[in-house]
C-alpha cells in the first residue's frame, strides 16, 4: 500500500518544481507523506487524514514484452483502458492525426513515437514548470514536438535539432494546422555541433527544458553538453531509458530471446547511462516506468 519509491522520486520532484508550500495527503502509514515533507521548505504545511481502511488487495499480471509497442509494466487490459478512457479522449486532434499517418507512413519504425500518454504528462510537467524555453533532441514525425509547442504559450519556443528532415516534413503539415509552427525552430544537424555552438554563445544555461531521444550511446555525452544548457531548477528528460526492458535481463534470458539485435548492441549504453544518472549529484533524479522508461534529471547547481 506505501506509494512505490520511483512515484514517490518523482512527487518529490513535482513538489519542487511546483514551489508548493500547502499540500494533503489522505491515508496510510507515512512513506509518501515523509518524502513530501522532505520536499517542502522548511515554512511548509502537510496535511494527513489518517490511514484509510478495508482496502482491496489488487495484484496486476505481469504483462509480456510486446516488440509492437514500448510499453513494458502495465498489463493490456489496463493499458488499453488508460489510453482509450484518458489518454485518446484528451488527445489533440493534430496530434491525433499525426499518430495515425505516422503509423500509416512509417510501419514499424512509428514505435519511435512517444507514446500517446507520455506526451501527455510531458505537456501537463511543461505547463506545471511555466516553461518558455525548451529544446528536443531527437524529432521523428514530430508527435512530441507538437505536443511540447502545444504545452508552450504563444511567446514559447523550442528547438528541434535532428537529422532526419523528411522525418520532420511528414508532421510539418500538422504543426502548421495547429497553428504552433512559430514556436518551433527545426535545426536539420547533428545535435552535438548545434549544442557546442550554444553553449560558447550568449544562450548557455537558459533553457527550462531539454528533451532527449536520440541514439543511445550517446546519452551520456548528450547530458554533459545538457547540463551546461538547462537552466538551475530545469529539467531534462530522456526517453527509453528502460530499452525494451532489455537492462534487466541477460542476453541469454529465454523471456527476451527474441529480442532484436539492435535492442541488444545498444542495451549496455543505456545501462552505463542509467548508472550515471543515479550516482551524479548534480540532479534530483526518478526513473518513470511510462511508455519505454522516462528519466527526469533536474538540475540542482
Amino acid at each position: 500500500m506505501n506509494v512505490p519509491a520511483n512515484e514517490t522520486q518523482f512527487l518529490s520532484m513535482l513538489l519542487k518544481i511546483m514551489n508548493a508550500k500547502k499540500t494533503m495527503e489522505i491515508g496510510f502509514t507515512g512513506y509518501s507523506l515523509l518524502a513530501t515533507a522532505l520536499a517542502l521548505p522548511d515554512d511548509g504545511r502537510k496535511y494527513n487524514i489518517g490511514e484509510l481502511s478495508q482496502v482491496p488487495e489488487i495484484i496486476f499480471p505481469m504483462a509480456d514484452l510486446s516488440l509492437n509497442h514500448k510499453y513494458l509494466i502495465v498489463h493490456g487490459p489496463v493499458l488499453e483502458y488508460i489510453l482509450e478512457k484518458n489518454a485518446y479522449p484528451r488527445e489533440h486532434q493534430q496530434l491525433k492525426e499525426l499518430r495515425e499517418v505516422t503509423a500509416e507512413k512509417c510501419g514499424k519504425r512509428s514505435v519511435m513515437s512517444v507514446p500517446v500518454d507520455e506526451a501527455q504528462f510531458l505537456s501537463m510537467l511543461l505547463r506545471i514548470m511555466n516553461a518558455k524555453k525548451t529544446m528536443e533532441i531527437g524529432v521523428f514525425t514530430g508527435y512530441s514536438l507538437l505536443a511540447t509547442a502545444l504545452a508552450l504559450p504563444d511567446d514559447g519556443q523550442v528547438t528541434a535539432i535532428d537529422l532526419d528532415k523528411e522525418a520532420y516534413e511528414t508532421g510539418l503539415p500538422f504543426i502548421q494546422k495547429a497553428g504552433v509552427g512559430h514556436k518551433i525552430n527545426f535545426i536539420q544537424s547533428d545535435a552535438f555541433s548545434v549544442l557546442d555552438d550554444l553553449i560558447n554563445s550568449e544562450e548557455n544555461s537558459s533553457f527550462d527544458f531539454i528533451f532527449v531521444d536520440a541514439e543511445k550511446e550517446d546519452y551520456m555525452k548528450f547530458h554533459e553538453k545538457a547540463m551546461k544548457l538547462v537552466r538551475i531548477g530545469g529539467i531534462i528528460a530522456y526517453d527509453n531509458t528502460l530499452w525494451l526492458g532489455s537492462v534487466a535481463y541477460g542476453q541469454d534470458d529465454e523471456k527476451y530471446s527474441g529480442m532484436p539485435e539492435s535492442i541488444w548492441k545498444s542495451k549496455d549504453f543505456v545501462v552505463q547511462f542509467n548508472e550515471l544518472i543515479v550516482s551524479d549529484h548534480r540532479v534530483e533524479t526518478c526513473l518513470l516506468s511510462v511508455g519505454d522508461g522516462l528519466t527526469l534529471c533536474r538540475r540542482l547547481y
